[in-house]
């Protein structure tokens, strides 16, 4: 059974992960560093664990089953070869999946990115028509997320998380079960 060092970011997210097979000496510094420098953080921020494959594969069998999810969550959409996942083609709504090591990575972006059109875009000229596109996206992101969010929560939602501005008070929001009463008490702990 392979075993592989995986690198972690301080939030949890994957960075990357090599089979210990064939590594040479100083190779795990150089990598530390290398992601460090790419990702904006400190190499000591870095976690590395060592990993067994079975584990890998269960992981990406996780992943898999988000992606599929996704796909059922919103009507007609897409991966496309770039592999990003088009929610809604005409309005350009879509996440870049190739980044996301786990499924929270998914949800994550699913609020993140999602939350925008769910409650405030506007790609059509007749409001009725984005009204309808407002609750596409809504639906979708409740019937991915298994979640009940209204149009005032995902409000909040966006006002709070929207375009990845506190990634790691999302990745924690998804930690509490996506609370709303939660994120509301967190955010105001943070601006007392």
């Amino acid at each position: 059974m392979k075993k592989w060092v995986v690198f972690y970011a301080p939030d949890g997210r994957e960075l990357l992960a090599y089979t210990l097979e064939g590594t040479f000496e100083g190779e795990l510094e150089a990598t530390k560093n290398q992601l460090a420098h790419e990702n904006g953080i400190r190499p000591e921020d870095i976690a590395v664990k060592l990993e067994e494959d079975a584990d890998r594969k269960k992981n990406a069998a996780a992943l898999q089953e988000a992606r599929d999810a996704l796909l059922t969550s919103f009507p007609n959409s897409f991966i496309n070869p770039r592999d990003e996942f088009i929610a809604h083609e005409r309005s350009n709504q879509y996440i870049i999946l190739s980044n996301c090591r786990t499924p929270e990575d998914i949800e994550c972006k699913v609020l993140e990115w999602f939350s925008r059109p769910a409650h405030k875009t506007a790609p059509y000229s007749q409001e009725w028509r984005n009204r309808r596109f407002h609750e596409f996206m809504l639906q979708g992101v409740n019937n991915f997320l298994d979640t009940a969010f209204s149009e005032d929560d995902i409000a909040f939602i966006y006002d709070v998380l929207g375009n990845a501005c506190k990634h790691s008070l999302t990745v924690e929001f998804v930690r509490h079960g996506m609370s709303i009463a939660w994120l509301k008490e967190e955010v105001e702990k943070r601006e007392s």
